[in-house]
C-alpha cells in the first residue's frame, strides 16, 4: 500500500512538471482571455456567507410571494415580522411568475418543480439549462401570451448581500415610528422623500411632487398627506437633535453642562400669590433642548421620569426628593415645563415623544432662579436637573435580488408567438437578472437619562448675634469704675461695677451678624480709675463670623487675639455667644506701705516669635533716659542682654524718663519691627519720709510703638516689654515676554525661540497675564513701595510694548502658574520649550522638569555638595565662582530659557474661570452660518436681546479682523481701498489698501503695530483703579465704548471678541499636569532669573478665505425655433489671476524645499488676489448688452430668452479646507429658474434643482428679502474644496413674459441684475498640515475642525442690493454682482447712461488720462499654428516685457533736443531704419508679474505704444533655478517659459475684426470700441521679423545651438559649455532674435484728464513647431560567394509573415523616435562558405515630418492668420552625415551622390576661435578628435543646386533615387557582425528661420547610439555559422525541462526515498 501511495504522487509530481511545461509553452504563445462567466458571479453573491453582523431576529433569504405584497399599489414584499423597504424606486420587483411554482393568476403550466432554494442555492448541475419532456414543451408552447415577463421568468429572490450598516438618524426615527419595524406606506413614501430629498428640510410638497408618484400609491399620499408631512418633518428635526446630542456627548460627554457661578448665588424670601417662596439662583445651565416648535415635538430636554414621577428640577435633602415647579426667568415667574415622553406609542410618531406647544422651561443657557415653598426648604439640600431624551438607532441590510428568465437564445418567434426553441437535447438556457433592490431595517428606540448636580441650595440666611462684655477690674477682681476706653475708636467709660455700657444701658453690646467674614476689635485704655496706673494697653482681636447651615443663622465661629498682655483677658463663650473682656490695672505705690517704696526700678525685654517662642540673636539699641545709649542682643530664650554696665534706673525725682529701644538686626529668618518703641515711665512723689521724698512709678504714658508690641508694668518696679517678630518672607518677581513668532519653517511653522531682537519676532503689547496659586486662586502680591508701575503691583496685569509683564512681591515660598488670554482666531501658542532644530523638525523640551535636568552638576558648589567662600554661587556667566567643579558653563542653556515659550492650551479649572480648550473653542467655530446666526455664542455679557435665540442657544454675528480693526473698503482718489474711517477696537497690525498685511522674506510681518480702544480703556481704568477691571467692572468699560461708537452692532462685536478669547497656561502639551513656579533650580542662579522668563510665544494661525464670483456666462435668444447663442464671461480673466496666484502657494507647499517662506508666499499671493480684485473690472458690477432685434422682440410668442450665470467659489486659504454649505442668489423677479449645475474640477456633481431651495438651512431668521428679487439657495453640503480648488454654479433663468396690460406676452426686457452671496461654510485642516506641538507630526487627515473665521468676508449679511452707498463698497469678496441687459436694437445709438448709472469698466480710478493693458501668451488648442488673438480665462501673463509710449517724426525731420537721451531699445530699434519714422519715448514701463503695464498721467496728444520682448534676461531667461542655463550663468528670467523672437511672435492682430486691416500705416488710429475687447492691439515690425528670419533660415550647429540655449546646454563628451560660451550663446540669440511690436495711433482727446484706455495688449503666441526625423534603415542584403554564387539576396519584405527567408533573421526597426532603433539582421551560413565571400548592404535613409504645424510667409499670415497669399512654409535638410565602420567600403558606383568625406576638416573646418566661420561646421568641433580616432569611414550627401526643379534639399524621393551601399569581403577576422550604419542632419534649411523643436543638428557623437530625432541608426548585420531560431528555442526549452527535472529529483530524494 506504501509503495502504491509513493507510486501515486511520483505520476502526481510528473505531472506538475508537465503541467509547468504546458504553462511554459503557454507563457511563449500567449492564451486568450478567459471569458468571465456572469452566471459565476451571481451564484457566488447569492451563496455569500450569510454571517449577522448584529441581532438580526431573521435574515434568511426569501421569494417574491405576489400574494403577500403590501397594499395601495406599493410593489414591495410583505415578509412576516420584517421590515422590508424599496430603495430603489426605478426598477422593476419580479414578482409574478408561471416558473418552477408551476402557477400563475394569469398563467398555468406545470413541469417537475424544483425548490426554490436549489434553484438559488445551486448544487447540480442543470441550474443553467433544463432538460424538458415533449410534454412539458408542448405545455408550455400552449400557454396563452407565452413570452411576456411574468411567463419566462421566476419570481425575485432575496439574499442579504453582507451590507450592514448603521443607519442615520432620519431613517432610525422613521423605522421606529408607530408601529415599530414595521412596514406602513406612510413610513415608504417619506423613506423615499429622505432618498430624494436628503436631510434638508426643504418643502415637503415639493419632495412629494418630485417624487411622480402615480396610481394607488398617489391615492395614498392624497388622503395622508398631512401625516406624510409630519413623519418627514419630524424625522429631519430628530436628525438635527441627534446631531446636536452627539456634539454635546464628544465635546464633554454629557447631554448637559452647569454653567452656574455658585459665587453670585443668593438666597431670599420671595412672596407670590399670596405665597411664601424661597427664590434661590441665579443658575445656568447648557442642555440640548429637543424642542422644535415648528413640529410642535419634543424628543428630549429637562424631565422625565424619577422614581416613577416626572421630574426635571428637583431638590433633594437625603431621600426626600422636592419637585421645582416655579422658577423665575427675565423677572417673570413661570412654571417649569419638563419633558413627559409618552410611553404609549403616538399613531404617528411613536414612542418617547411629546408633542406640544410649550417651550421648555428652564430653557438652555438662560439664567433661571427657583422658588421653593418656604415650608419645604429649611436647611441646606442639593439642587439637580434631570434630563431625558429618546434615542433612535437602527441598521439596515440591503437585499439583492436576483430572478432568472429563460435567455434569448431558447426563445424563438413562430408566426409573431413566442415559442420555445430547445436545444438538440431538448434542453432551455436560463440567465440571471437582478431585479429591484430592497432594504431591511432593524431598530429600536431607548430613552437615555443623565442627571445634573447644580449644587446645594440654601434657605435664606437668619441674621445672627454675638455679644460683648468689657469689664474693668482691680487686683482683686473688684470692678473700677472710671476707667476711659477707646473701643473700636469711640469713648466709653466703666460704670459702678467696672463694666463699659452702651447707650441702651446694657452691659451687654450686642452685634447683629449678616454675613460671614471677619470683624476686628480694638480696646485701647486712654486712662486709668483714680488711684490706678494708666497701662499702656492696646488690645486687638478677630471675630470670625460664619454660617451655620443647620441653624440657616449667622453666628461667631471663633475668635483670635492679636494683640494683648498678661494684665488683660479675653475669652469667648460660644454656648451664650459672648466675649468677655477683663483688664487688670494696678494700684499706684501705697504710702502707707513700706514695700511700694521702692529706689530704683527695672525694664526687661523680650524677643519673642509670632507664636511667643523666644527669639535669639536679634540686637537692638538702646536709649537710656540720660541720653546715652546700650547696645543689647537677645540671648536664646529671647531675654535682652545689655552689653556693658546697665544703667541704674532711679525713683528719686518727680519727672517723665524717656526710653528708646530700636531694632537694628532681628534674628535669622525674621524681618525687622517697623520703627522704634518710645514710652515715657512718669515718676510721681508719693510720701516723705524723715525728709526724704519717696517716689514710685504712677504710669506708662506717651507710647509710640510697633504694632504687637506690649509693654506692661509688673509689681512696683518692673516694666515687662514683648517685642514679637514676623518671619521674614523672601519675595520674588514672576514674569516674562510674550511675543509672535515668526512663520520661519518649510512648514510656516514658528521656531519658538525670540528673536525679537533681530527684528524677527514682535513683540505683543496688552496681552492679559494671571498669577494663580496652586490651589487655584488669583494669587495676592506683596510688592514693596519702590515698586511704583502700577502694572507690576496688579495680577492681573498686561504686558507692556516691549510684551514684557512682571508680578512683583510674589512669596518665594508657594508655587503658581501662569496663564495668558488672547485672540484664539489669530493665534495659539508657538512650539514649547524650543531647544533647536534637528532636519526640518523642531526638536523640544517634554517639560520644564526635563529641561532643568540639564542644570545638573551646572551652577554652584552648594549643589555640589561642596563649599566655597561665595557657596559657588553662578552668576550666569558660566563661570563658577567657589569651589565646587563645574563641568559646562550654562551660558548657552540659560539663553534657550530666555527665548524659549513656556505655555500651551489646555482645558481645565482654573479657580472660577474655566480655560477653554482648543477642540473646544474650534468647535464653536466648526460651522459659520449665515448672519444674523453666524455661531453659537457664550453670551458671556448677558445680551440676549442683541443675539438670535432659538431652543435656548444663542447666535451671535461673526466679524472679520477688518471689520475689528476699523477698515472699510472704500472707493478714494487712489483707487478702490481698504481705509481705517471706524473705531479700532482690538489691537493688531494695520493693514495696507488691499486688506492684507506685509511680510518680509522670513515671514515675520512688517506692517505697523497698533492699539485699539478696548486696551486702551482698560489701561486707563487699570491707571485710575490700581487694579484689572472685574467681570462687572469690564462690562462698565464697554458700556462707555458702546457709547463711543455709532454702531447698532457694538455689543455684537464685543460679544464676538469675548468668544474669541482663549487662553494657554504654564503646562506641556506633551505631558500631564500644570508645571509651577519657582523651579527646584531657582537658586542655581542665586535669583529669580529663571522665574522671570515665563515666556509665551504665540504663532499666527492659518488664514481662511472663501471668495465668490459672479458672470453672466451666455445669453441665448430662440426665435422661430432657431437659437443664437452669445457668450459674454469677461470675468473669467480675473478667476484666471486667482489660480495663478494659488498655483503659486500650493506649488511652494509641494516643493516645500525651504527656500520659499511659506508665509511670505501665501501673503503675496493674497495681495495679488485682492490687487486682482480691487481693480480688476469684475469688480465693479459688470455689465452686459444683449441687444434684441425689434422684429424678434414684436413677434414675441416665438421668442424665448434664458440668461445662464455662473457662480464661480474659490478656497484661497492657508493649508485649509473648507465645505461651502449654502449659496444664496438673488435673482430678478423677471426670471424664473430652469437649470442648476455644479461643479468642481471639471466633474458635475449636481445636474438639476435638487440642490436649489427655496429655504435656507439656517432658518427664516437668516433670510433676506430685497425688493425686486427673489432668491434661490445652493446647497454644497457634500463637497470639501481644497485650497486652490473651486467649485461653479451654473444657474440659467428664463426671462418672463410681462403681464401688463397692453404688454401682456412681450419678454420682460431691461436690466437682469443677479446677486451671490456664500452663506455658510465649514472649515478643515488639509491633510499633511503641520501645526505647533506636534513634535513634528502631522494632521493626517482633511476631517479635523479649524475652526476659523474668514479674514475680509461674514456669510449671510448682505443687507442692500445697492453696490455703492456713500463711497462705501458694500460687496465682501464673498459676495458678487452682475447685471445683463436685455435691449431692443432699433438701430439708434445707444443712449448713454444717467447719473445714476453704475460704473462701467471704462470708468477710471482717478482723475488722470491713463493708457494701460498688458501682455499675455496667446494659447494655441489642438495642432492650430496660431492663437485665437483673444485674451481668454486661464492664459499666461508675461513680466519682463519692455513697453514704452512714444510719439514719432520722420526721420528726416528727428532732431533730438538738446540733453534728450533716448532708451536703448527704442534708440537700437531706430537705428535699424525699418521704417522712416523715429520714435521718441514719452514714458517708458516694464510689464509686472501680472503681465501689465500702465501709464499715467498722459497728456492730450498722439502716440504708439511699442512693445520689446527678447531684449535682455527678463525674457530670453526662464525663472526655474534648476534650469541648466540659468545655473551655469547664475541669473534667471521673468517667466517659466523663453519669450525669446526666435519662438514667440506677436498674435492675430485684432482679432475680433474679420475683415480688419493689418498695415499699421493704412490704420488711421486705435478704435477706442476695442477698450473692452481683450485682442492683441500690436504686431511685430515686419522689418525686424525679417531680419530675425533671416538669421536662421540656414541653420547649422553653431545656430542650432544659439536657438537653443535658453533651455539647452550642449555637452559633448561628458563637459558642459561653461558660463563664457553659454553665455556668447545667449547674447548671440538676444542680438539676432530680438522684436519690437507696435500699435496704431491711439489719440487721447481729454485736456483735463479722466481719460483711460484700457486694455491696449499684446498677445504673444508661440510659433509654429517643427521637428524632422530621419530613419535608417537596411533595404538589402547581399552576400555572394567567392565563386560568384549568390547565397543571400533579403530585403525587408523577408520579415514579413509568408515571405521567410531560410537561415535570415529580420526584425526591423521599430521606431527611430528619440533614436531608439534594435532592429538586427542575421545570416546563418557554414564556415567554410562564409569565409572569401562579400556582404553588400544597402542603407535607405527617409526623413519625415515628426512635427510641422502648418506656417505661411507673408505679413498677412504673420498678422491675420490668413493664407491668401502666403507660401507654405516647409523645414527642409539640407545635408546629412553617414558614419560606417571603415572595414566596410563606401561603394561610389551604388551610391547616388552620396560621397566620402577623405579630409575631416570637409564637414569641421573652423575652431571656436574663428568666430563667425563656426557657422560653417556641420558638426561640433568638439567631436573632431573623436571622430577621426574612431576609424570611422564618413560620407555625406547634399542635393546639387542644379536640379531641374531648384529645389536643393532632401527628399524621400531623391533619397530613394540615392541609397547608400557599402560592401565588405567576410574574413575569419572580420565575420560575425559590426556591420552597422548612423546617420545625422546636419544642415537645416526654414525659409522663416523656425529652429527644430527638439533636436540640434551636428551634435551626434557617432561613438554613441541615437538620441535626438535628427539622428538614426540601421539594423545590426551579423553574419554567423548555423545556430538557428528554432535550435535557439529548444536549448531553452531543454534548460526550463532540465530545471524541473532538477527540483523534482531533489523532491523525490527527500519525501520519497527517505520514507
Amino acid at each position: 500500500m506504501i509503495k502504491n501511495k509513493w507510486t501515486v504522487k511520483i505520476i502526481l509530481l510528473v505531472t506538475v512538471i508537465l503541467a509547468g511545461l504546458i504553462l511554459c509553452i503557454n507563457s511563449i504563445n500567449g492564451i486568450p482571455d478567459a471569458e468571465t462567466n456572469y452566471k459565476e458571479i451571481y451564484s457566488a453573491m447569492l451563496n455569500a456567507n450569510q454571517e449577522d453582523n448584529l441581532n438580526w431576529g431573521n435574515e434568511t433569504g426569501f421569494e417574491v410571494d405576489p400574494d403577500n405584497i403590501q397594499g395601495n399599489g406599493f410593489e414591495v414584499p410583505k415578509v412576516e415580522g420584517r421590515a422590508i423597504y424599496c430603495t430603489q424606486r426605478d426598477v422593476t420587483l419580479a414578482m409574478t411568475s408561471a416558473m418552477w411554482r408551476g402557477e400563475s393568476s394569469a398563467y398555468t403550466y406545470y413541469w417537475s418543480t424544483p425548490k426554490v432554494e436549489d434553484i438559488f442555492n445551486p448544487a447540480n448541475g442543470n441550474l443553467w439549462s433544463r432538460e424538458l419532456t415533449d410534454t412539458e414543451i408542448s405545455a408550455i408552447n400552449n400557454v396563452n401570451n407565452f413570452g411576456l415577463p411574468a411567463t419566462i421568468r421566476t419570481r425575485g429572490y432575496y439574499k442579504c448581500s453582507n451590507n450592514h450598516t448603521t443607519i442615520s438618524a432620519e431613517e432610525a426615527y422613521v423605522i421606529t415610528a408607530d408601529p415599530c419595524n414595521q412596514w406602513t406606506p406612510r413610513k415608504q413614501i417619506v423613506m423615499w422623500m429622505l432618498i430624494d430629498g436628503g436631510v434638508n428640510t426643504e418643502n415637503a410638497e415639493t419632495i412629494i411632487e418630485r417624487l411622480d408618484i402615480d396610481g394607488g400609491k398617489a391615492q395614498f399620499v392624497r388622503d395622508n398627506v398631512d401625516a406624510i408631512k409630519q413623519l418627514y418633518y419630524e424625522a429631519i428635526a430628530y436628525g438635527k437633535f441627534k446631531e446636536r446630542v452627539n456634539n454635546a456627548l464628544s465635546n464633554d460627554g454629557n447631554y448637559a453642562t452647569n454653567l452656574t457661578d455658585v459665587d453670585n448665588i443668593t438666597s431670599e424670601y420671595y412672596p407670590s400669590n399670596s405665597k411664601e417662596y424661597i427664590k434661590v439662583g441665579p443658575y445656568t445651565m447648557k442642555y440640548v433642548n429637543g424642542k422644535y416648535k415648528d413640529e410642535k415635538i419634543i424628543f428630549g430636554g429637562i424631565g422625565g421620569k424619577v422614581d416613577n414621577e416626572t421630574l426635571g428640577l428637583y431638590i433633594q435633602n437625603g431621600n426626600q426628593k422636592i419637585k421645582v415647579n416655579k422658577i423665575i426667568t427675565d423677572d417673570e415667574v413661570n412654571n417649569t415645563k419638563n419633558f413627559k415622553p409618552c410611553e404609549e406609542s403616538d399613531p404617528v410618531s411613536g414612542l418617547y415623544v411629546e408633542h406640544t406647544d410649550k417651550k421648555m422651561r428652564p430653557s438652555s443657557e438662560k439664567e433661571f432662579y427657583i422658588l421653593i415653598p418656604k415650608t419645604e426648604l429649611e436647611a441646606d439640600a442639593k439642587l439637580y436637573a434631570h434630563f431625558t431624551w429618546m434615542e433612535a438607532k437602527g441598521e439596515k441590510c440591503v437585499k439583492n435580488g436576483i430572478s432568472y428568465k429563460i435567455s434569448e437564445d431558447s426563445l424563438k418567434k413562430i408566426n409573431r408567438k413566442t415559442k420555445l426553441n430547445p436545444d438538440a437535447n431538448k434542453k432551455i438556457e436560463f440567465e440571471a437578472t437582478f431585479t429591484q433592490q430592497l432594504t431591511e431595517f432593524n431598530g429600536e428606540r431607548k430613552l437615555k437619562e443623565f442627571t445634573l448636580d447644580l449644587g446645594t441650595v440654601q434657605p435664606p440666611s437668619k441674621e445672627g448675634s454675638y455679644y460683648v462684655s468689657i469689664r474693668k477690674i482691680g487686683e482683686g477682681g473688684k470692678g473700677l469704675e472710671g476707667a476711659e476706653f477707646l473701643i473700636n475708636g469711640v469713648s466709653y467709660g466703666t460704670n459702678e461695677d467696672g463694666y463699659i455700657e452702651n447707650e441702651d444701658g446694657d452691659i451687654l453690646m450686642e452685634q447683629l451678624i449678616n454675613a460671614s467674614g471677619t470683624e476686628t476689635w480694638t480696646v485701647e485704655e486712654k486712662s486709668a480709675p483714680e488711684g490706678y496706673i494708666t497701662q499702656p494697653l492696646k488690645i486687638v482681636f478677630n471675630v470670625y463670623k460664619v454660617y451655620n447651615s443647620t441653624t440657616n443663622t449667622y453666628e461667631v465661629d471663633r475668635i483670635e487675639i492679636v494683640s494683648s498682655n498678661s494684665n488683660a483677658k479675653v475669652t469667648f463663650n460660644k454656648e451664650n455667644k459672648t466675649i468677655t473682656v477683663q483688664i487688670k490695672n494696678i494700684e499706684k505705690p501705697d504710702p502707707n506701705n513700706p514695700n511700694d517704696l521702692l529706689d530704683t526700678y527695672e525694664i526687661k525685654a523680650k524677643k519673642v516669635d509670632e507664636q511667643g517662642k523666644g527669639l535669639a540673636g536679634a540686637k537692638f539699641n538702646i536709649t537710656w533716659p540720660t541720653g546715652k545709649t546700650s547696645e543689647a542682643t537677645s540671648n536664646e530664650n529671647g531675654d535682652l542682654v545689655i552689653s556693658g554696665q546697665t544703667p541704674i534706673l532711679g525713683l528719686n525725682s518727680e519727672e517723665e524718663d524717656h526710653f528708646k529701644i530700636e531694632e537694628i538686626e532681628a534674628p535669622a529668618g525674621y524681618k525687622m519691627i517697623n520703627g522704634a518703641i518710645e514710652f515715657d515711665v512718669k515718676k510721681e512723689k508719693l510720701i516723705t519720709i524723715d525728709g526724704t521724698d519717696k517716689y514710685g512709678i504712677t504710669g506708662i504714658i506717651n507710647v509710640n510703638a510697633p504694632e504687637g508690641v506690649t509693654i506692661e508694668l509688673n509689681g512696683r518696679g518692673e516694666i515687662s516689654i514683648v517685642i514679637p517678630n514676623q518671619k521674614d518672607i523672601k519675595l520674588i518677581s514672576i514674569g516674562g515676554n510674550v511675543w509672535e513668532d515668526a512663520k520661519t519653517g518649510k512648514a510656516s511653522l514658528g521656531d519658538g525661540i525670540n528673536s525679537t531682537t533681530n527684528n524677527v519676532d514682535k513683540n505683543l503689547e496688552n496681552i492679559k497675564v494671571s498669577l494663580y496659586t496652586e490651589d487655584m486662586k488669583l494669587a495676592e502680591l506683596m510688592p514693596a513701595d519702590s515698586v511704583t508701575n502700577i502694572y507690576n503691583r496688579i495680577n492681573p496685569t498686561l504686558t507692556d510694548a516691549n510684551g514684557n509683564y512682571k508680578f512683583e512681591g510674589v512669596d518665594e515660598s508657594k508655587k503658581y502658574y501662569v496663564v495668558f488670554e488672547y485672540d484664539g482666531q489669530v493665534y495659539m501658542p508657538t512650539e514649547y520649550l524650543a531647544k533647536g532644530i534637528s532636519g526640518d523638525t523642531i526638536q523640544n523640551y517634554n517639560s520644564v522638569e526635563e529641561m532643568l535636568g540639564e542644570l545638573t552638576n551646572i551652577g554652584t558648589g552648594r549643589d555640589n555638595g561642596n563649599s566655597g567662600s561665595t557657596g559657588g554661587k553662578n552668576t550666569g556667566t558660566g563661570t563658577n565662582t567657589g569651589s565646587g567643579k563645574n563641568t559646562q558653563t550654562n551660558t548657552e542653556w540659560f539663553e534657550k530659557w530666555k527665548t524659549n515659550s513656556k505655555a500651551s492650551e489646555l482645558e481645565t479649572n482654573t479657580g472660577k474661570n474655566t480655560i477653554e480648550g482648543r477642540q473646544t473653542f474650534n468647535n464653536r467655530f466648526a460651522e459659520i452660518g449665515a448672519s444674523p446666526k453666524n455661531y453659537i455664542s457664550k453670551n458671556t455679557l448677558g445680551i440676549s436681546t442683541y443675539l438670535v435665540e432659538e431652543e435656548g442657544i444663542y447666535y451671535n454675528k461673526s466679524y472679520t479682523r477688518l471689520e475689528l480693526m476699523g477698515y472699510t473698503l472704500k472707493k478714494t482718489s487712489k483707487g478702490v481701498a481698504y481705509v481705517q474711517d471706524k473705531i479700532q477696537l482690538v489691537d493688531g497690525y494695520k493693514y495696507n489698501q488691499y486688506g492684507t498685511l506685509d511680510y518680509d522674506d522670513n515671514g515675520a510681518i512688517t506692517s505697523e503695530w497698533s492699539e485699539g480702544l478696548i486696551s486702551q480703556k482698560i489701561k486707563e481704568f487699570i491707571v485710575a483703579n490700581g487694579h484689572y477691571p472685574n467681570e462687572a467692572e469690564k462690562v462698565r468699560i464697554y458700556r462707555s465704548i458702546v457709547g463711543d461708537m455709532n454702531d447698532d452692532e457694538a455689543w455684537n462685536k464685543l460679544q464676538f471678541i469675548e468668544d474669541c478669547k482663549m487662553s494657554a497656561l504654564t503646562k506641556s502639551p506633551f505631558n500631564s499636569g500644570i508645571e509651577y513656579y519657582p523651579t527646584n533650580k531657582n537658586a542655581t542662579f542665586g535669583t529669580d532669573l529663571l522665574t522671570n522668563y515665563v515666556n509665551l510665544g504665540l504663532w499666527r494661525r492659518q488664514e481662511f478665505n472663501a471668495q465668490l464670483t459672479k458672470d453672466v456666462v451666455e445669453v441665448t435668444t430662440t426665435s422661430n425655433g432657431n437659437s443664437l447663442t452669445t457668450p459674454f464671461n469677461s470675468k473669467e480673466k480675473a478667476l484666471y489671476y486667482i489660480k495663478d496666484y494659488m498655483n503659486d502657494y500650493t506649488n511652494a507647499i509641494k516643493e516645500n524645499n525651504g527656500k520659499i517662506n511659506l508665509a511670505k508666499q501665501y501673503a503675496d499671493s493674497q495681495q495679488g488676489i485682492y490687487i486682482n480684485r480691487l481693480n480688476a473690472q469684475y469688480y465693479y458690477n459688470k455689465y452686459y448688452d444683449r441687444p434684441i432685434k425689434q422684429s424678434e422682440y414684436m413677434g414675441q410668442r416665438n421668442l424665448e430668452v434664458e440668461i445662464k450665470y455662473r457662480i464661480t467659489v474659490y478656497n484661497l486659504s492657508q493649508s485649509l479646507e473648507t465645505q461651502i454649505t449654502e449659496v444664496v442668489d438673488y435673482y430678478d423677479d423677471s426670471l424664473q429658474l430652469t437649470s442648476a449645475v455644479v461643479n468642481t474640477n471639471g466633474k458635475n456633481i449636481s445636474n438639476d434643482k435638487s440642490s436649489a431651495v427655496s429655504e435656507s438651512i439656517y432658518g427664516q431668521v437668516t433670510e433676506k428679502s430685497f425688493p425686486g428679487f427673489n432668491k434661490v439657495y445652493i446647497r454644497l453640503q457634500n463637497k470639501q474644496l481644497a485650497t486652490g480648488e473651486g467649485i461653479t454654479i451654473d444657474l440659467t433663468y428664463k426671462v418672463k413674459r410681462m403681464a401688463l396690460q397692453g404688454f401682456g406676452g412681450y419678454i420682460n426686457i431691461g436690466e437682469k441684475t443677479n446677486i451671490a452671496e456664500i452663506n455658510g461654510y465649514k472649515t478643515y485642516y488639509s491633510a499633511n498640515t503641520s501645526t505647533p506641538n506636534r513634535h513634528g507630526a502631522i494632521i493626517g487627515n482633511n476631517t479635523t475642525v479649524a475652526g476659523l473665521v474668514d479674514v475680509n468676508s461674514t456669510p449671510g449679511n448682505l443687507e442692500t442690493i445697492e453696490e455703492i452707498t456713500n463711497g462705501v463698497i458694500n460687496f465682501e469678496d464673498d459676495s458678487d454682482k452682475t447685471t445683463a441687459t436685455l435691449t431692443i436694437d432699433d438701430g439708434d445709438d445707444p443712449t448713454p447712461p444717467d447719473s445714476d448709472t453704475p460704473p462701467d469698466s471704462n470708468t477710471p480710478i482717478d482723475s488722470t488720462n491713463i493708457i494701460s493693458g498688458c501682455v499675455w501668451e496667446d494659447a494655441k488648442t489642438g495642432k492650430a499654428s496660431l492663437g485665437n488673438g483673444i485674451r481668454d480665462s486661464g492664459e499666461k501673463r508675461i513680466a519682463g516685457v519692455k513697453v514704452a509710449l512714444c510719439t514719432r517724426e520722420d526721420k528726416i525731420n528727428d532732431q533730438l533736443s538738446t540733453g534728450e537721451k533716448q532708451v536703448d531699445w527704442i534708440q537700437r530699434y531706430n537705428e535699424k531704419n525699418y521704417n522712416k519714422y523715429t520714435y521718441k519715448v514719452v514714458k517708458e514701463e516694464t510689464t509686472d508679474q501680472n503681465g501689465e503695464y500702465s501709464f499715467k498721467d498722459v497728456e492730450k496728444g498722439d502716440y504708439y505704444v511699442l512693445f520689446g520682448y527678447g531684449l535682455d534676461d527678463a525674457t530670453i531667461l526662464t525663472n526655474n533655478k534648476e534650469n541648466e542655463t540659468n545655473k551655469i550663468l547664475g541669473k534667471t528670467g521673468s517667466n517659466t517659459k523663453s519669450y525669446n523672437g526666435q519662438d514667440y511672435k506677436s498674435t492675430i492682430f485684432q482679432a475680433n475684426l474679420e475683415n480688419g486691416e493689418y498695415d499699421l500705416e493704412k490704420i488711421k488710429e486705435y478704435d477706442k470700441n476695442l477698450n473692452d475687447k481683450y485682442v492683441s492691439d500690436a504686431i511685430d515690425d515686419w522689418g525686424r521679423v525679417k531680419e530675425v528670419n533671416e538669421y536662421s533660415k540656414i541653420q547649422t550647429n553653431h545656430i542650432a545651438e544659439v536657438l537653443a540655449s535658453p533651455t539647452k546646454v550642449p555637452t559633448y563628451l561628458g563637459e558642459q559649455y561653461g558660463s563664457d560660451l553659454m553665455g556668447r550663446l545667449v547674447d548671440e540669440l538676444t542680438t539676432n532674435t530680438w522684436k519690437i511690436a507696435k500699435t496704431p495711433k491711439i489719440e487721447v482727446t481729454e485736456v483735463k484728464g479722466g481719460e483711460r484706455i484700457p486694455n491696449v495688449d499684446l498677445g504673444l503666441v508661440e510659433r509654429p513647431i517643427t521637428q524632422l526625423q530621419i530613419t535608417n534603415n537596411v533595404e538589402n542584403v547581399k552576400v555572394t560567394l567567392s565563386d560568384g554564387s549568390i547565397v543571400f539576396d533579403a530585403k525587408q519584405t523577408a520579415e514579413a509573415k509568408g515571405n521567410e527567408i531560410k537561415n535570415v533573421i529580420w526584425k526591423s526597426n521599430r521606431s527611430a523616435t528619440k533614436g531608439i532603433t534594435g532592429g538586427f539582421i542575421q545570416l546563418y551560413l557554414d564556415e567554410e562558405l562564409m569565409y572569401g565571400a562579400t556582404i553588400q548592404i544597402m542603407y535607405k535613409m527617409q526623413i519625415n515630418k515628426l512635427k510641422n504645424y502648418v506656417e505661411y510667409e507673408g505679413l498677412e499670415y504673420y498678422a491675420k492668420g490668413r493664407t491668401n497669399s502666403g507660401i507654405k512654409v516647409e523645414p527642409k535638410a539640407k545635408k546629412l552625415v553617414c558614419y560606417i565602420p571603415n572595414k566596410m567600403q563606401f561603394n561610389k558606383t551604388q551610391s547616388g551622390d552620396w560621397n566620402a568625406i577623405t579630409d575631416i576638416n570637409e564637414i569641421i573646418p573652423a575652431e571656436e576661435k574663428d568666430g563667425e566661420n563656426i557657422n560653417n561646421n556641420l558638426v561640433n568641433y568638439r567631436l573632431k578628435d573623436t571622430i577621426s580616432s574612431q576609424s570611422n569611414t564618413i560620407s555625406k550627401i547634399e542635393r546639387p543646386d542644379n536640379t531641374e526643379d531648384n529645389e536643393a534639399y532632401l527628399d524621400n524621393a531623391y533619397l530613394n533615387n540615392n541609397m547608400l551601399t557599402i560592401s565588405q569581403l567576410i574574413t575569419k577576422e572580420g565575420a560575425q557582425g559590426g556591420y552597422e550604419c548612423k546617420v545625422e542632419i546636419v544642415e537645416l534649411e526654414n525659409a522663416v528661420g523656425r529652429r527644430m523643436e527638439t533636436s540640434i543638428v551636428g551634435n551626434f557623437n557617432p561613438a554613441n547610439n541615437p538620441v535626438e530625432n535628427d539622428e538614426a541608426k540601421a539594423e545590426d548585420v551579423a553574419v554567423m555559422p548555423p545556430f538557428g531560431i528554432g535550435q535557439v528555442f529548444y536549448y531553452v526549452l531543454a534548460i526550463v525541462i532540465a530545471g524541473m527535472l532538477v527540483v523534482g529529483i531533489i523532491f523525490i530524494k527527500k519525501k520519497v526515498l527517505v520514507k
